[in-house]
C-alpha cells in the first residue's frame, strides 16, 4: 500500500444524522439525529459515524468500500423533511439512510470516489 500524501485533501465531510442496522445479536436499528452524525467520502470508501465523541461509544462507525454498495440514491421526502436525504444500499440489499436536507453534493461526492450512483428518489423503508 502507498502513502498518498493528497488522500486527506479529497476526503469530503457532511454533516447529518444517519440510521444503520443494530450491531450484534440484535435485529433492529440504530438512529443518531441530525446534529450529530457525519458522512465522510474518501478515496474509495465512505464513513457513517456520530461527530460527537462521547457517542462513539455507544454507536459503532460503519466503514463501506466502493465493492461493498450497489446503488446510492436520494430519498423521497416526507411534508416535513425528516427523511431528505440519501440511501446507501449494502451488497446484502440493506439500506442505510444518510439524513441531510441537502443530498445533491452528498452524491456528487460519492459519484466521484467511484460510487454507484442513481437520480431516481426512493421511499425510505421502515425497519
Amino acid at each position: 500500500m502507498r502513502f498518498d500524501p493528497f488522500a486527506l485533501l479529497r476526503r469530503e465531510r457532511f454533516l447529518g444524522g444517519f440510521n444503520v442496522p443494530s450491531p450484534g445479536p440484535f435485529k433492529g436499528r440504530t438512529s443518531v439525529p441530525r446534529a450529530w452524525g457525519e458522512l465522510q467520502v474518501e478515496p474509495g470508501a465512505l464513513r457513517l459515524g456520530p461527530r460527537v465523541d462521547a457517542l462513539s461509544l455507544l454507536v459503532p462507525e460503519t466503514r463501506l468500500a466502493v465493492d461493498d454498495v450497489l446503488v446510492v440514491c436520494p430519498t423521497l421526502a416526507d411534508l416535513l423533511g425528516t427523511t431528505a436525504g440519501v440511501a446507501i444500499v449494502r451488497d446484502d440489499a440493506v439500506p442505510l439512510y444518510f439524513w441531510t436536507r441537502s443530498p445533491e453534493p452528498v452524491l456528487t461526492a460519492l459519484a466521484a470516489q467511484g460510487f454507484r450512483v442513481s437520480r431516481r428518489p426512493v421511499e425510505v423503508r421502515a425497519a
